[in-house]
């Protein structure tokens, strides 16, 4: 993925946290997240999300204000993402190293460990690690004694030197294996084919199994922040993602094969940098520069050309300039500019993806001490990559269908906040985003157990049978609002409740993307209280709500127009209620204990892909 820059200072305010404006704008620094465009991610993977130990939180130091920005290592806000996923915030702790385990029901477990081996004002150099894994669930998809498997292993390493008046050099590695089975796959396999119905005792059922490589590796270079009229910054990056394997849908009602396709295997490589150029006090004039190369090894290679596999893609590049004006002053902060993406090679070999696209790049946020308003413009492209789009589906399908990005020409949000006031705050908003060529995945699991098959998930419309082709290639041009309300209130350590809520109208090409499922309403509560210093009791609620997903139609009764056509799968709500209790046997020891899907809903968050009930955890955390 390539590389994204928000402010501070304008991420605050646009996540419902400018009721602390007052603080937060003495903030303004420059963040790179990795994501060449990156929209409003919303995930839902209760089986991944394994409960972490709740900490104090640190202060936040006061910071002189600057045109100029810092790279700083920070997690958008309201931007949950899954415990094991690629390159989640790691937790600050005072102490050098911390050890967190945990272990639950299905023998799900988890271990996170951290030590900075060097820690001094200079410099900084250390080690991370992280595990994650389930075992023993059984998801009852078939007759068949088929378990969820899945292990994710992690391993970091992080440096940072300053060079005192020259400027500070950054570097990471991260290497992040995935093991994993296919454990919706509903469908016993005959060994060496044959035509009956019932699975061999030579090759008895088992879900097919998949692993996955994620590695990455970046270096860059800060100019000092001084009051000197020209600073920059430059970086490299390489990140590698790949599949062990392909699987086939079935070339016949009872006979399958899988694993005679590799997976494909994606290289990104970029190179990014910003020129910042004081012209008064109180503004500047900027450019920033980010170049991308994807390479796919075997390109043009297809081994099955009857299935439903696609061919290897192409090797294909992008080059964004981002030139802006930024202006600060009394509460006021201004950023003029605009996206120019140069795209070679992208998409089909007889569909290239244009060259040329432009999108706006402007912020404005103002501060009037309890009351903020802010006011954004953005849009770019989303590269297609597997690793883009692992973030949204971890068991999405193992190749590349099509390397053309996602254009979006716009994607703007209003919003207003106020407070706190008397420790109680609000806040509102609307977006509004066009997209073109969203791949709207999510059917992977389905396609496995009924190919192209029509008719796997029938229902009626307007009085007709009609079928579903589930393909895990779905790409649509959507666009839609979406309306947000937050709101909470502060008592201290006794009491603090947090709310939001979300709607978005969401059918076929109408609608605000956020997340493979779709929901029109999300919801998300937290209450939390502290009886003394050591004891903290924490409840949660969310729910995602009317969701749907879509699909091309096939009419029983025939048309020309099937599989032209497209229809929504609804999904049925799903929800979580947990419940969560810390202790603080020392300073450096806590226990906790939590419980999940209290309501015991047992849902499916997409199609064959079913998610536990009622779930019961507990753990220490260890810092030293």
């Amino acid at each position: 993925m390539a590389i994204s820059k928000f402010n501070i200072q304008a991420l605050m305010a646009g996540a419902m946290l400018c009721s602390a404006a007052t603080a937060m704008a003495q903030y303004d620094q420059d963040i790179n997240v990795e994501g060449k465009y990156v929209p409003e991610y919303i995930g839902h993977d209760r089986i991944g999300l394994f409960p972490k130990p709740m900490k104090l939180e640190t202060r936040q130091s006061e910071l002189p204000f600057s045109l100029t920005g810092v790279n700083a290592d920070l997690e958008p806000a309201l931007v949950p993402l899954q415990a094991s996923g690629w390159n989640t915030l790691r937790d600050y702790y005072a102490s050098r190293g911390y050890i967190n385990l945990g272990i639950g029901s299905w023998l799900q477990s988890n271990l996170s460990a951290g030590y900075r081996i060097v820690d001094t004002k200079p410099t900084l150099f250390g080690i991370r690690l992280q595990h994650n894994s389930i075992s023993l669930w059984h998801p009852h998809v078939s007759e068949e004694n088929t378990y969820m498997r899945r292990y994710d292993e992690n391993i970091g390493l992080y440096a940072s030197h300053a060079f005192k008046g020259a400027g500070r050099l950054d570097a990471s590695a991260d290497w992040h294996i995935g093991s994993f089975n296919y454990y919706g796959y509903d469908r016993p396999m005959i060994a060496g084919g044959g035509s009956s119905g019932t699975a061999s005792a030579v090759n008895p059922f088992k879900a097919p199994t998949q692993t996955l490589n994620n590695v990455a590796a970046s270096v860059g270079w800060t100019s000092p922040i001084t009051d000197h009229d020209f600073t920059w910054h430059a970086a490299a990056d390489v990140r590698y993602f790949g599949y062990r394997r392909f699987y086939l849908e079935p070339f016949d009602a009872y006979s399958y094969t899988y694993g005679g396709v590799r997976g494909d295997r994606e290289t990104n490589v970029g190179l990014s940098g910003g020129l910042n150029l004081k012209t008064s006090g109180k503004s500047a004039i900027g450019l920033d520069i980010d170049a991308r190369l994807i390479a796919y090894a075997d390109r043009g290679e297809t081994l099955y050309p009857d299935a439903d596999v696609p061919a290897r893609p192409d090797n294909y590049g992008n080059i964004t300039l981002t030139p802006y004006y930024r202006f600060n002053r009394a509460g006021i902060d201004f950023r003029l500019g605009a996206n120019v993406d140069l795209t070679f090679n992208a998409g089909e070999e007889n569909n290239r993806f244009s060259t040329f696209h432009i999108s706006p790049s402007v912020k404005l946020d103002y501060n009037a001490g309890p009351v903020c308003l802010y006011l954004y413009a953005d849009g770019g492209l989303r590269l297609n990559t597997l690793a883009n789009n692992y973030e949204y589906d971890y068991y999405q399908a193992p190749a590349v269908y099509s390397t053309r990005p996602v254009y979006t020409p716009l994607d703007a949000r209003f919003g207003l906040t106020f407070g706190p006031f008397s420790g109680f705050y609000a806040g509102i908003d609307a977006a509004y985003r066009i997209s073109r060529g969203w791949y709207n995945g999510g059917w992977y699991m389905s396609w496995l157990n009924a190919g192209a098959t029509p008719g796997a998930l029938p229902s009626q419309i307007d009085g007709r049978s009609v079928g579903y082709i589930l393909t895990p290639d779905v790409r649509l041009d959507m666009k839609g609002f979406s309306l947000g309300l937050n709101l909470g209130y502060d008592a201290g350590r006794y009491f603090k409740i947090d709310a939001s809520g979300r709607w978005q109208r969401q059918h076929g090409e109408t609608g605000y993307f956020n997340g493979y499922d779709r929901p029109e309403l999300t919801v998300d509560v937290s209450a939390e209280t502290n009886p003394w210093s050591t004891l903290r009791f924490r409840v949660g609620y969310q729910l995602r709500a009317l969701r749907n997903m879509t699909a091309p139609a096939y009419y029983y009764d025939s048309t020309l127009l099937n599989g032209l056509l497209y229809t929504d799968y609804r999904l049925p709500n799903t929800s979580d209620l947990s419940l969560r209790a810390s202790y603080g046997i020392s300073r450096n020891v806590d226990v906790w204990v939590e419980g999940t899907n209290l309501l015991n809903r047992k849902s499916r968050y997409l199609p064959s892909l079913p998610e536990p009930g009622i779930g019961v955890f507990a753990g220490a955390g260890f810092r030293f």
